[in-house]
């Protein structure tokens, strides 16, 4: 709206300097719409335009928003005391002049009476606009309403050819068809420069009642319009008479107008239905909200009572390890003081059997010589048992004796010691990490591995493989072998104390080996498991922590017991 009245004043000005009487006025038996006029048109525009709600951010916008209003109220304001002081304030010429014989003008270049007063309206009304207080809008919309009454008036007076109605008094030049048309333009502008506030929120909501007035207005101002028209022009025309022009004015008014209102009101139940329905919807969502807010509650007091019976689970569990951790120190501490209980008789069994092989073997015949060396092997083998479950009992996690360990200098010593009395070809595959540990334990662990390997790879082509990957926050080490390989169901026998995998075994085999080598790595975090082959070999795997990763690994570890 605000681009076509700009558009509209810009044309009429382009007639003035470029003398185009076409633009000037519509025809030579009308009045022209003077430049001043014309000028004030661009500046209301102008002004509308600026005056839109998302340019209103913008200080400098607002500004020349003002600026034109005020431009166009003091032209306006001049015309009019030109008017009533009957002078000349040399404003009418100031930019073309206008000969003195225009048609139904006044004075030269001198807009309407009506025209003037239309404009200081409508520069008020566009200077409260400025301002995004609702009381203002409410009083430049009040304030344009009649102006848009005087303009419709000139505009039906063109329309109807009723002459008094746009020439206005006689000391008053008229006021010219398309300034009747911009000043329409102007006034509907300014109702919605604001629409959402003001008399325009009654029309622009989405309320029923908003719905109803958009659409009865048009034809209530319309209809009577072209009726009128039509009603003079076949008065003037001869095809009727003012009794029947009259009657057919009312009748058309009443067939359009009922027409009207049976559309209006089909499509206001077209609404209510669409209202029911989105209410019968909304009744069903609120419903199917309401079942899904008690299934929640209902998982909610469930899970609250799940949350209790775990709590109540993991207060039992911290206790049960306390207890354990207890039971497990007292067991340490029995296994400990039986094992030095039993390694004094054993020493002097063992001292026995040691004179009697040495001072008396030859005096006992073949049977004799056996028993004999039976009794050795059983009292070493059981020696060696003593020891294994002392170590067991003693191992712990001392972080007081870890120290910077170089795994490859570990490696070597262990694979050294086996050396002298194996064939077996035993290497480390790659360079193995630097970790912070107790040197001696993990030892432990490599040798462990290494002696069960070596124990069952008895085949000329036999070979170990130490290996190491790097898994992010753990080392994952391995000992592999080409032996004969272990079945399945016996992976997690082998751990366990005690456990061996053949009937008849070496005197020196116990099965603890595997069992503290279980026990070392957990006590750094780690894993230990395995994978075999039959007829192809076996690898054993454990996992130790990365040196910066220890003490989160221990976190971990802490908090995964406890959710346990």
């Amino acid at each position: 709206m605000s681009i076509c009245i700009f558009l509209g004043g810009s044309v009429v000005l382009v007639g003035w300097i470029l003398n185009i009487p076409a633009l000037k006025s519509i025809s030579p038996d009308f009045v022209t719409m003077k430049a001043n006029t014309a000028i004030c048109f661009i500046l209301i525009g102008l002004s509308l335009w600026l005056s839109q709600t998302k340019r209103q951010g913008n200080r400098t916008v607002r500004g020349i928003a003002r600026l034109c209003a005020f431009v166009v109220l003091l032209t306006g304001f001049l015309t009019f005391w030109e008017y009533m002081l009957r002078e000349d304030f040399g404003i009418d010429q100031f930019l073309f002049k206008e000969p003195a014989a225009a048609i139904l003008t006044s004075s030269p270049g001198r807009m309407a009476f009506n025209t003037s007063i239309i404009f200081v309206i409508i520069s008020i009304a566009l200077l409260l606009l400025g301002s995004e207080a609702v009381l203002f809008s409410y009083l430049a919309q009040l304030l344009v309403i009649p102006a848009g009454i005087v303009t419709i008036l000139s505009f039906v007076g063109y329309l109807y050819h009723a002459s008094p109605l746009y020439i206005g008094l006689k000391f008053s030049t008229a006021m010219a068809v398309h300034t009747c048309v911009l000043f329409m333009m102007s006034c509907i502008g300014c109702l919605f420069v604001r629409p959402e506030q003001g008399l325009m929120k009654n029309i622009s909501s989405d309320n029923y009642g908003c719905l109803v007035l958009r659409r009865i207005l048009p034809v209530v101002i319309v209809i009577p319009l072209v009726l009128g028209w039509f009603q003079i022009h076949g008065e003037k025309t001869g095809l009727f008479g003012n009794e029947f022009g009259v009657s057919l004015v009312a009748i058309s008014n009443l067939v359009a107008i009922s027409l009207f209102i049976y559309i209006l009101s089909a499509y206001l139940n077209r609404l209510d239905a669409k209202r029911k329905k989105a209410e019968q919807h909304q009744t069903e969502t609120l419903e199917q909200l309401e079942k899904t807010n008690r299934h929640l509650q209902q998982e909610v007091a469930q899970r609250t009572e799940a949350e209790k019976s775990l709590a109540k689970a993991n207060d039992d569990l911290q206790v049960a390890i306390a207890q354990l951790s207890r039971s497990n120190r007292q067991l340490s501490e029995f296994a400990h003081l039986a094992t030095h209980d039993l390694k004094t008789p054993l020493r002097g069994i063992s001292t026995l059997a040691e004179w009697l092989v040495e001072d008396y073997r030859d005096k006992f015949d073949e049977q004799g010589q056996k028993q004999i060396s039976l009794l050795v092997k059983r009292v070493r083998r059981m020696d060696n048992l003593i020891n294994a479950v002392l170590q067991y009992s003693t191992i712990t996690r001392n972080k007081q004796g870890e120290c910077q360990v170089d795994l490859n200098l570990l490696a070597k010593s262990v694979i050294a010691d086996f050396q002298p009395t194996t064939n077996i070809t035993i290497t480390v595959n790659k360079n193995l990490p630097v970790l912070t540990c107790d040197e001696e334990q993990i030892r432990q662990v490599f040798y462990n591995l290494v002696a069960n390997a070596v124990k069952f790879t008895d085949k000329p082509d036999g070979r170990i493989t130490i290996d190491c990957e790097d898994e992010k926050y753990f080392w994952k080490f391995s000992v592999a072998d080409n032996g004969p390989g272990i079945e399945p169901q016996h992976f997690e026998r082998i751990f366990r104390l005690f456990q061996t995998l053949r009937d008849h075994e070496e005197a020196d085999s116990i099965g603890i080996g595997l069992t503290i080598a279980k026990k070392i790595v957990e006590l750094y975090d780690g894993k230990i498991w395995l994978t075999s082959k039959p007829g192809i070999g076996s690898t054993f795997f454990f996992t130790l922590p990365k040196c910066e990763a220890a003490s989160i690994s221990e976190k971990s570890s802490t908090i995964a017991i406890a959710r346990k």
